[in-house]
């Protein structure tokens, strides 16, 4: 499960699949210090898929970690994600997302926080084998959190970034 130790996890799953949407539910559970079962790690993750019709695709998703310290006390983290993707044209989709990170502790991210994150997303369709994505993100902490600079300028509290990608398909097609 999360590999830092020879000691065995546990993980369970279940899914409910309908025409219109699927629902998954897993949860991962044990030891994730080195060498003691002392301080288990539990997560929990629920997917919520949803396809409306053939041009729409939505997914929400939740997680809820805890992490029990070795000494007494946990850390605990919990976030929310949701995107939609909207088929506008046969070559032409777009894709905006929204993400939710409470990290109270600072165990994941090494600063106790909250993170917030938006996306738009573009995507052309030039042929069956050629699609062009352009991407505008914005994240945002409640605390200095962002590198935006190499040359060691104190840590902001958010940042843009646009990205534009290319993508070949090579293979046979469906």
């Amino acid at each position: 499960m999360w590999g830092n130790n020879n000691l065995k996890n546990v993980g369970i799953t279940s899914a409910v699949t309908m025409p219109k949407y699927t629902w998954s539910v897993n949860y991962y559970t044990g030891p994730n210090h080195l060498g003691t079962t002392t301080g288990k790690r539990n997560l929990l993750d629920s997917t919520l898929l949803l396809t409306p019709n053939s041009t729409v695709n939505i997914y929400i998703n939740a997680d809820y970690g805890r992490d029990n310290r070795i000494a007494g006390g946990y850390d605990a983290w919990y976030g929310l994600a949701a995107a939609v993707h909207v088929q506008v044209t046969k070559k032409f989709a777009l894709s905006p997302r929204a993400e939710f990170f409470n990290d109270s502790t600072g165990f994941s991210t090494g600063t106790k926080q909250v993170v917030k994150e938006g996306t738009i997303s573009g995507e052309y369709k030039y042929n069956d084998h050629f699609i062009g994505r352009l991407e505008f993100r914005h994240d945002a902490s409640d605390h200095p959190f962002f590198n935006r600079s190499s040359a060691g300028r104190p840590l902001v509290d958010s940042m843009n970034t646009v990205t534009l990608g290319l993508m070949a398909i090579l293979g046979p097609l469906k």
